[in-house]
């Protein structure tokens, strides 16, 4: 199996080609993701220390922010928008919606929501050839 990339970037019907340029960029993006979620999942969710101090009466400022990624996490809210970005981004070839599947998606998968994060990533990588 091979991957063309064509260094041309302009159709007949007015479409933009997927070349090198726009596949970097999107992997980019991806990479990018990852490296933030894991940041938080390591740095901030999962430390016990920081469990602690959350418990505390007097907790720091940044516990809110850390409730609600767990939050996030307890109901499964990483996958459900990344499952409804990619869905959404395939239906209609809407650009916006496919940045937030894969931003979601690629999230859930490292922030234990890897069930409907799977399916919204695989639905992001289905539309993301066909947005502009």
């Amino acid at each position: 199996m091979h991957i063309i990339l064509s260094l041309d970037v302009s159709q007949d019907d007015g479409q933009a080609d997927w070349n090198l340029k726009r596949v970097l960029i999107w992997l980019a993006l991806a990479v990018g993701i990852f490296a933030l979620a894991s940041a938080l999942r390591h740095l901030v969710i999962e430390p016990q220390t920081a469990g602690i101090a959350c418990s505390n009466a007097d907790a720091p400022w940044w516990c809110a922010l850390r409730h609600g990624l767990l939050l996030m996490h307890l109901d499964y809210r990483w996958g459900q928008i990344g499952l409804a970005g990619g869905a959404l981004g395939l239906m209609l070839y809407w650009r916006p919606a496919v940045v937030v599947g894969l931003v979601f998606s690629v999230m859930g998968l490292v922030l234990y929501n890897a069930d409907l994060a799977g399916i919204g990533l695989v639905l992001t990588c289905l539309a993301l050839p066909r947005v502009v």
